[in-house]
């Protein structure tokens, strides 16, 4: 292995061109593997390094899974679910709303994740995890805002109802065919003749990934928009119904994600530019008893980040 010479070769000036969350992360990761490149940990330097070049660009750097790391039986749990807490904070807005804190969180994580695998210093490990819960203390302690209520446009049915903050669509009962909305949200354009009409949502069929005629004129309605707002990333969130295995429902939602960034990348919206995720039953829009069948919750929602 070269050495620090040939892996630091982007400490030269370089355009970054990422938001705020990836030009943090490029900042975190770069730390990262310079500590790791200091105790000739090449392997997670070169993983470190790549992560901050990435990010660097403005592409998508997830939080690390944690199949990619050998970890100890007895530490899977509790980093699973410091996982899913960083992911619920994502999922809320935190990379958008408080971006420096978003990205040492994820940072933190991925250090305590190799730290963990090496399970060598006990004070190594505690230092990445402390980091990490002290910033998801800071996201997690941010008061949550709803969307304020107003007109929605939907492809709708004739017992589909617009309600409260925070909803577009209300499906009180099963329908034959998936409707699509887009809920009304404050403009975040610079530009104040653009007016934001997100997050969109479009609906799917009973177990199935395809985009409808529906959702294809919403996914339409959102290159258009994202031609003219020129936002930093498209974020895409898939969710199922809770009918079906909790599996079978997580890698549903993934095709449905799948499905609708393929329509995005078809019709001119940049790779780099799509953060998708998929949650399966977990996230529901309408809380229903496990094994329901629910229009309502068959669904990927799909917002702009500045």
């Amino acid at each position: 292995m070269s050495g620090e010479h040939d892996y630091f070769k982007s400490d030269q000036p370089m355009e970054l061109k990422g938001t705020l969350f990836d030009r943090y992360l490029h900042e975190g990761y770069a730390k990262l593997a310079k500590k790791e490149d200091y105790e000739h940990d090449f392997d997670d330097v070169e993983k470190f390094q790549n992560r901050s070049l990435r990010a660097a660009e403005g592409q998508l750097v997830s939080p690390e899974e944690l199949s990619a790391r050998n970890l100890p039986e007895y530490s899977v749990d509790e980093l699973s679910s410091a996982r899913a807490r960083l992911e619920d904070a994502f999922y809320a807005g935190a990379s958008l709303k408080m971006p420096e804190t978003a990205a040492r969180a994820q940072v933190m994580f991925d250090c305590w994740m190799e730290q963990q695998e090496e399970n060598i210093q006990q004070h190594d490990i505690d230092e990445c995890k402390n980091g990490f819960m002290a910033a998801m203390a800071e996201l997690e302690s941010k008061p949550k805002t709803t969307q304020p209520t107003g007109p929605s446009y939907t492809h709708s049915h004739d017992h589909e109802h617009t309600h409260g903050p925070g909803s577009c669509v209300d499906h009180t009962h099963e329908v034959a065919q998936p409707a699509v909305a887009a809920c009304p949200s404050p403009a975040k354009h610079a530009s104040p003749e653009l007016a934001y009409r997100g997050p969109y949502i479009i609906f799917f069929e009973l177990d199935r990934a395809d985009i409808t005629s529906d959702a294809q004129r919403i996914l339409d309605t959102v290159v258009a928009d994202a031609r003219d707002m020129k936002p930093r990333r498209v974020v895409l969130t898939a969710h199922t119904d809770t009918s079906g295995t909790r599996s079978h429902n997580e890698a549903l939602s993934q095709r449905r994600a799948q499905a609708a960034a393929r329509v995005l990348r078809a019709e001119g919206v940049e790779v780099s530019e799509i953060r998708a995720s998929h949650y399966g039953e977990s996230r529901p829009r309408i809380n229903t008893k496990d094994g329901v069948r629910h229009a309502g919750n068959r669904r990927v929602e799909i917002d702009f980040e500045w």
